[in-house]
């Protein structure tokens, strides 16, 4: 898994970094390096999942399927948001 410049996952819970872990290998057996990449600007209410260590942003460089998808969202429980945008998968903790 890489990091990108200026973004700090220590603040990610272990299980949270665990499921990213999930991700990573995906990306592996596709060829691709998994790139934590710094959250878009949101509301604060948005942005405190980041400051909680409950989301992050993967850079999403594969064209994803349908297959690749359900794959990636394997990786995390229902309370878990997925968002594919095009260039990059958002994931946060939604209890909701």
């Amino acid at each position: 898994m890489q990091v990108a410049p200026g973004v700090d996952i220590r603040r990610l819970k272990p299980d949270f970094l665990k499921r990213l872990e999930c991700v990573d290998k995906f990306y592996e057996v596709h060829l691709e390096k998994m790139r934590v990449i710094p959250p878009y600007a949101g509301t604060p209410e948005e942005m405190s999942f980041y400051c909680t260590g409950d989301a992050a942003d993967i850079d999403n460089p594969i064209a994803m399927s349908d297959k690749f998808a359900d794959e990636i969202k394997g990786c995390f429980t229902w309370d878990y948001d997925v968002i594919f945008e095009l260039d990059r998968i958002v994931v946060k903790y939604n209890p909701m």
